[in-house]
């Protein structure tokens, strides 16, 4: 029996598909809540992510010159969470890392660069 494949249209359509989710997935979000190694997050199916998916957690280095002012924001990863509740606008993850997770850090798709998000 001859099996054969997706039909090219069919193939463009959910390449197009993954393309418009992956663009939706290039945003910020930030930590709502730590409970335990709980850590829920301000990203969720309206910004294209479902269970399973990988969320970089990041803190916040200010850069500040010799008045005090913050001239510049950095970000180091410190550890990952992979989804496991996910609704509309928030999601949750368990953290497994020995660093200490503070509400309101950053955090962004592992497959995006936070410091070219807005």
């Amino acid at each position: 029996m001859l099996q054969l494949g997706p039909a090219t249209r069919t193939l463009a359509v959910q390449d197009a598909a993954d393309k418009a989710n992956a663009e939706k997935r290039k945003v910020k979000g930030t930590v709502k809540l730590v409970e335990g190694n709980e850590v829920w997050v301000s990203l969720g199916t309206n910004n294209g992510f479902a269970k399973g998916d990988k969320i970089r957690i990041y803190q916040p280095i200010n850069k500040t010159n010799k008045k005090g002012e913050v001239v510049a924001t950095t970000y180091a990863a410190v550890g990952e969470i992979t989804l496991t509740k996910v609704q509309k606008d928030k999601s949750m993850g368990e953290y497994g890392g020995s660093t200490t997770i503070n509400e309101d850090w950053p955090v962004a798709d592992v497959a995006v660069d936070i410091e070219s998000l807005d």
